[in-house]
């Protein structure tokens, strides 16, 4: 299985949609992550086969999760 780290971004592809995500913590169950979409502090549990690695992550700036971070 793929795993991720606390603060990393990723790309999380549902049918034809693609976001750019931000892990908060992995779940309880082991099959995913929780993980932030917008600005806020709410975290959506998110499974594991719909995250993929980005691999340039470092470039971006994002403000997901309610913190201004260069990547983290």
């Amino acid at each position: 299985m793929k795993e991720f780290e606390e603060g990393e971004l990723f790309v999380y592809i549902n049918g034809d949609k693609a976001e750019i995500g931000k892990v908060k913590r992995k779940n309880n169950t082991g099959d995913g992550y929780f993980c932030y979409y917008s600005l806020g502090d709410t975290a959506a549990n998110t499974p594991v086969r719909c995250m993929y690695k980005l691999a340039n992550a470092y470039v971006l700036k994002t403000g997901l999760g309610g913190k201004n971070e260069n990547g983290r």
